[in-house]
C-alpha cells in the first residue's frame, strides 16, 4: 500500500526506495511494483511483435501490388487486396505509437526515430505515385524503388537504433 500512497503524491523514488524489492523504475521515471513490470513487458513484446509483423506485411503488400501493377495487371483492384494494406497500415500505425508510449520514446530524443517518422512520410509519399494509375510508367518504377529504399531505411534504424 505504501507504495501507492507515495506515487499519488509523485514521490515515486522515495517508494522505490523504501521497497526496492517490490518496485522498479520506468524509463520516465514512474514506479511500478514487479506485477505490473511484469504485465507491462508482456505488454510491449505483444505490440513491438504486431508491429514488426505489420511492418513485413505492409512492405510484402506493397511490393506484390507494385509487381501486379507493373506486369499491367489491374485485377488486384477489384479484390480485398486493395483494402487489406490499409487495415494493416492502421494497426502498424496503432502499434508504433502504443510503443512510442510505452517506451517514453522522444523524437526530440532520439533521433533514429525523429529520421524514422520522416522516412514513413516519404515511404507514403513515394508509394502514392507508385500505384497512381495515372503515372507514368517511369515515375512509377522511380517512386517504387524511392519507397523500397525507404523501407530498408526504416527498417535499419528500427533494428540498429543508432545514435545520430
Amino acid at each position: 500500500m505504501q507504495g501507492h500512497l507515495f506515487t499519488r503524491y509523485h514521490l515515486p523514488s522515495l517508494a522505490c526506495a523504501l521497497s526496492t524489492s517490490t518496485f522498479q523504475f520506468t524509463t520516465s521515471g514512474h514506479c511500478l511494483r514487479e506485477n505490473e513490470v511484469a504485465l507491462s513487458m508482456v505488454s510491449y513484446t505483444l505490440i513491438k511483435h504486431t508491429h514488426v509483423f505489420a511492418a513485413v506485411l505492409s512492405i510484402t503488400l506493397f511490393i506484390l501490388r507494385a509487381s501486379l501493377d507493373l506486369s499491367r495487371n489491374t485485377a488486384w483492384r477489384q479484390t480485398p487486396l486493395r483494402w487489406i494494406p490499409h487495415v494493416n497500415d492502421t494497426v502498424l500505425l496503432s502499434a508504433a505509437i502504443a510503443l512510442v508510449v510505452i517506451g517514453s520514446w522522444n523524437p526530440a530524443i532520439y533521433h533514429w526515430l525523429a529520421v524514422k517518422i520522416a522516412l514513413v512520410f516519404g515511404y507514403i509519399i513515394a508509394g502514392f505515385f507508385a500505384l497512381k494509375q495515372s503515372t507514368t510508367q517511369r515515375t512509377r518504377i522511380i517512386a517504387i524503388v524511392l519507397a523500397i529504399v525507404q523501407a530498408a531505411l526504416i527498417f535499419y534504424l528500427a533494428i540498429n537504433k543508432p545514435s545520430l
